[in-house]
């Protein structure tokens, strides 16, 4: 065997010890999962079943409770059942800091928390057999091992016998490859939320081809989509999807309301952040440019009313080394010169919004429709962004181009408010 292997050539000898080492942590994995999964207690089924959702949208800018609570929101009631949901979160927070709710990893819960111990067995004695025959294949590695035969074969044994009334959940940011689980599933209902309301594509006025979104990846596999408003059902119904429903905002945020300054006339600008090289729509060039727009239409406010007027900016995330070095100077700096009240990215939207006099955001992002929902004033700002074909408005909230426009707009509110 040795001399064997010597005498293969070197690329052959370095993938049969590649091939080697993922077999031992293959072996590795489904033993600790038979030493660990046998004793653990078993849990509920879950009636419902959540993925796709980011750590910062759990951890940063909501929590595990807040999310729970808008699952539970009576609009929901209907549509699926979250009495008990499993959230999936790509997070080692799932594991550190315990909610019985939430898990790193959907299959590997339902086998070892979920499914009972005869069932769990099989399952295990299954996949023994599965890695064992693995030799040169590509599923040799973890990973792809546990995509293309681990999580298959739990999830084909489960919606088999114990999950065929699960109601399964994803978000649009699968839309170009569907959680493995909605292949296997013949659950009672398969959705999409549509959580942002970018989705729509913001087209260079250039471009002649306009192909909207490709719907071939998730058309076979989801049965209906959850979005905000009756403009967003038009536009995936352009795109070719049906069963689209209207639900209203969703923000994993408690509907938190607190009162505005009567004194001051605050303008609460939520931006992008734009990525460092990104020629997009939401670029460095464009950002900066309604950044400095948003900045010009504070300082000609103040100049005609002193110590009324309050800006705040709220980032979408938190910055990052990949963000726009440029752009995040910029905030910065005029952070420091007290020209701008920097927000936090992990406070709540509606709070936020609700202590406002007029909400800005760059074209089409989310916060703008919340306002709208609040009755707060808001618009798109989409001024000294070129090349670029923005609509004059969407979901009924009007794009404004012209920084004198905007001024004109601003300036009619603050007098209403101060009674001048």
């Amino acid at each position: 065997m040795l001399d064997k292997f010597r005498a293969q050539p070197r690329e052959n000898k370095v993938s049969l010890i590649k091939s080697a080492i993922g077999k031992v942590k293959l072996n590795g994995f489904v033993l600790s999962m038979i030493l660990v999964g046998i004793f653990l207690k078993r849990e509920k089924r879950p009636t419902a079943i959540v993925y796709s959702l980011t750590a910062d949208q759990i951890f940063s800018n909501s929590s595990p409770a807040q999310v729970i609570r808008f699952l539970k929101e009576e609009r929901f009631a209907f549509l699926a059942n979250f009495e008990r949901p499993l959230i999936e979160v790509r997070s080692l927070k799932t594991i550190f800091f315990y909610n019985p709710s939430f898990t790193f990893d959907v299959p590997t819960y339902i086998l070892c928390k979920v499914l009972n111990r005869r069932d769990y067995l099989r399952i295990v004695k299954e996949i023994k057999v599965k890695v064992r025959s693995q030799e040169k294949s590509t599923d040799s590695t973890f990973k792809k091992f546990k995509e293309n035969s681990f999580d298959p074969i739990v999830y084909s044994h489960f919606f088999a016998h114990r999950g065929n009334t699960i109601d399964l959940v994803t978000t649009q940011t699968s839309m170009f490859k569907v959680p493995v689980a909605f292949k296997y599933a013949s659950s009672q209902k398969k959705i999409m939320a549509w959580y942002s309301t970018n989705s729509k594509p913001i087209y260079a006025a250039k471009d002649s081809l306009r192909l909207g979104i490709r719907i071939d990846a998730f058309k076979d596999f989801i049965d209906e989509h959850w979005v905000w408003n009756e403009d967003e059902i038009n536009f995936l119904q352009s795109n070719g999807v049906e069963n689209v429903i209207a639900v209203g905002p969703i923000i994993f945020n408690d509907k938190l309301i607190g009162k505005g300054d009567p004194e001051k006339f605050v303008i609460t600008y939520f931006d992008v952040t734009p990525i460092q090289g990104n020629e997009g729509f939401y670029s460095e060039v464009n950002t900066i440019s309604v950044l400095n727009s948003i900045l010009k239409l504070c300082d000609v406010l103040n100049e005609k009313y002193p110590n009324r007027l309050v800006l705040q900016i709220k980032p979408k995330r938190k910055y990052y080394n990949f963000h726009s070095k440029n752009y995040v100077s910029s905030i910065k700096t005029h952070s420091k010169m007290k020209k701008i009240e920097l927000i936090e990215p992990t406070a709540n939207l509606y709070q936020i919004i609700s202590k406002s006099d007029l909400v800005l955001a760059i074209p089409f992002t989310s916060p703008a429709l919340v306002a709208k929902e609040m009755c707060i004033n808001r618009y798109f700002v989409s001024i000294g962004i070129e090349g670029w074909d923005v609509p004059l408005t969407s979901s009924g909230v009007d794009v404004v181009f012209q920084l004198e426009d905007l001024i004109t707009k601003v300036q009619t509110e603050i007098r209403r408010k101060f009674n001048y």
